[in-house]
């Protein structure tokens, strides 16, 4: 009945990638207008559509071969297989935006799509969304440890109301962008990192065809963020326990997934408003783990003679 449905619209112009279930109550693929089905081994079948389809292809591809030679770190890790795939695309892709290569051919601007992706899970309960993440980009100048990009993702739900002419839960993802131009942080006495802003811009990606190219309704909420939306959403302390960071030192770049599990802490970061600023925490691990990466990318970057032998046990 949908597939009818469809036909007899400009059906041409969506893209529809979803579950939907049969009598029974089970769920069954239903997609409408794919471009790409890519047959995984470790996160079964990807449905793709859109103007980015050949480039995430390659990016899920990869991942896939990552994950079959390291299979005993996807039995450890904290989320599941397929969320941290999903958490990687969107953070690379975001990455990529603002990366100095931004508009050379093979980059995401080559291709005409954008630089963030969403992902929710199908449960036999309904939709869980993800976790609120942060996504930190972090170089070296000089001495100095600089984040050049720091985006705090958190997804929304708003609960089914009763004017809704069909019934449904509505979702939307909510992007600050926290540090858009070379910041230091401040080093704390225990080791952690802190920075401040009253400069922040953010985009609110709301639900399928909601408010979606749609010019006579305002269209995508974006733009800089008024201090008394910040003042209300973290009038208390939000903790973030899910991090994406991504280093880059000497024309080569690493990236790592850190949630609080893995370094057995209760928080890895925190926001909060107050004093008129946006006030975010980092937990040593935090700046730890980038003083680690940055570490190993300049010895990978040194010609092999000069590198400094390993100290025992190492």
């Amino acid at each position: 009945m949908l597939e009818q449905t469809l036909r007899r619209v400009e059906s041409h112009k969506l893209f529809l990638l979803g579950l939907i279930r049969d009598r029974q109550g089970k769920w069954e693929v239903f997609t409408h207008n794919r471009h790409a089905v890519v047959p995984t081994q470790s996160f079964g079948t990807c449905y793709l559509a859109g103007t980015g389809t050949s480039l995430l292809a390659v990016k899920i591809n990869e991942r896939d071969r990552h994950a079959q030679a390291s299979k005993k770190a996807a039995f450890t890790q904290r989320v599941s297989i397929t969320e941290n795939l999903a958490e990687g695309l969107s953070s690379d892709m975001l990455y990529a935006e603002s990366d100095h290569l931004h508009g050379l051919d093979g980059m995401v601007s080559t291709y005409s799509c954008g630089g963030f992706y969403e992902w929710y899970r199908l449960v036999q309960e309904g939709v869980r969304k993800m976790p609120s993440r942060l996504d930190i980009h972090v170089t070296k100048t000089g001495d100095d440890v600089v984040i050049t990009r720091l985006y705090l993702i958190a997804s929304l739900q708003r609960l089914e109301s009763k004017l809704d002419p069909i019934p449904t839960q509505k979702y939307a993802i909510q992007i600050l962008s926290v540090v858009s131009e070379p910041t230091t942080p401040s080093q704390q006495t225990d080791g952690s990192w802190s920075l401040s802003t009253d400069n922040v811009d953010a985009v609110l990606i709301e639900s399928t065809f909601e408010l979606y190219d749609t010019p006579e309704k305002g269209g995508r909420i974006s733009g800089p963020v008024p201090k008394d939306f910040l003042e209300k959403f973290f009038m208390e302390s939000v903790s973030i326990n899910r991090i994406r960071m991504i280093c880059s030192s000497h024309g080569s770049a690493a990236s790592r997934s850190i949630s609080r599990l893995d370094v057995e802490l209760d928080v890895l970061a925190t926001a909060s408003f107050e004093g008129g600023l946006l006030n975010l925490s980092l937990s040593e691990a935090v700046a730890t783990t980038a003083a680690g990466m940055l570490q190993r990318l300049q010895e990978q970057s040194m010609p092999r003679q000069t590198r400094q032998p390993p100290s025992c046990g190492q």
